[in-house]
C-alpha cells in the first residue's frame, strides 16, 4: 500500500483547497554532485512576492513520476516553493505500477542506497542549491521523501543536515540510529499494512518505524503533539497528509505543522 498511499496522497493534496494557479511554469534546473555527476530538479514557484517556505521532494525506488510534478505544482499554488528532485535514473519494484513514470534528463546518476555517500552528497548538493535561490526562505526548508527518498532525507537529517523539518513517508529504518547530530523536526508517516507486495521491504516494516520513534524519545528529542505511529491503513495515511496540505495552504511556519511528531 506504500505507493498507492502516495498516489492517493497526491490526489488528496490537489483537492485540498481552492487557490489560483501559480503564474510561472515549473522549470528544470540542475546541480553538480561531488563524485556523482549532475542531478536535475523541477522548481514550481508560487505566485506573488517571495521568499517562500520551501519543500524539497525526493522520489522513491519506483523512480521519478508525474505524480511528483503534480504535488510540486499544487504546493506552489498554496504559497510553497516546491522542488521535486530526479535524484536517480530509472526505477524498479512493485510500486512502479502505481505511478506514471517520467524519464530523468540524460546523465542522471544510477540508483544508490538510501544511506550511501552518494545519496547524502545528492541531498546536500540539492539543499545548498535550493537554499541559494532568492525565492527560498532559508529558515523554512523542509524535506519530503517517499520510500528510498525517505531513507535518503533521514540519512541527511541524522548527519546534522541543516533544514527545519524532515518528512519520511513509508521509509526504511535501520536499527540503533545515532541521533546525536539530529537538528531537524521529524514527522514519520507510515502505514501499518505496508508490505513488499506494495513496494516495501524488510527495513520498511512498521516495527522499524516504531523503533525509530522510540529512539527519538529515549534520546530526549523534543516531540510536540501526539507521538504515535499511524496504526492504520491507506485511507488514514492519505487523510493525515491532506491535513498537512491544508496547513501548508494557510502558510503556517514549518515548526508547528512539521513538528517532532510521529503519527
Amino acid at each position: 500500500m506504500r505507493t498507492r498511499a502516495l498516489v492517493l496522497v497526491l490526489s488528496c493534496l490537489v483537492a485540498a483547497a481552492n487557490a489560483p494557479p501559480a503564474p510561472q511554469r515549473p522549470r528544470w534546473e540542475s546541480v553538480g554532485v561531488p563524485n556523482t555527476g549532475r542531478v536535475s530538479f523541477v522548481v514550481a514557484r508560487p505566485s506573488g512576492r517571495g521568499p517562500f517556505p520551501t519543500v524539497i521532494i525526493f522520489h522513491g525506488t519506483h523512480g521519478f513520476a508525474r505524480e511528483y510534478l503534480d504535488l510540486a505544482r499544487d504546493l506552489a499554488r498554496r504559497g510553497v516553493l516546491a522542488v521535486t528532485v530526479c535524484w536517480f535514473s530509472g526505477g524498479a519494484g512493485e510500486g512502479r505500477r502505481f505511478v506514471t513514470p517520467l524519464d530523468c534528463p540524460a546523465g542522471t546518476p544510477p540508483v544508490a542506497p538510501a544511506e550511501s555517500d552518494q545519496a547524502l552528497a545528492t541531498v546536500n548538493s540539492v539543499v545548498a542549491a535550493v537554499r541559494a535561490m532568492p525565492d527560498s526562505r532559508d529558515d523554512q526548508i523542509a524535506l519530503f521523501g517517499h520510500s528510498r527518498g525517505g531513507g535518503a532525507v533521514r540519512t541527511y537529517a541524522l548527519r546534522g543536515g541543516d533544514v527545519q523539518a524532515v518528512i519520511m513517508n513509508s521509509a526504511g529504518y535501520t536499527p540503533a540510529p545515532d541521533l546525536s547530530h539530529l537538528n531537524a523536526a521529524i514527522l514519520i508517516l507510515h502505514g501499518a499494512a505496508d508490505s513488499p507486495a506494495d513496494g516495501g521491504g524488510t527495513l520498511s516494516a512498521v516495527g522499524n518505524a516504531r523503533a525509530f520513534e522510540a529512539a527519538l524519545r529515549t534520546a530526549n528529542k523534543p516531540i510536540s503533539g501526539r507521538a504515535q505511529l499511524l496504526d492504520a491503513k491507506l485511507a488514514d495515511l492519505a487523510r493525515r497528509l491532506c491535513e498537512l496540505a491544508r496547513q501548508i495552504a494557510r502558510n503556517r511556519p514549518p515548526t508547528p505543522y512539521f513538528a517532532r511528531e510521529v503519527v
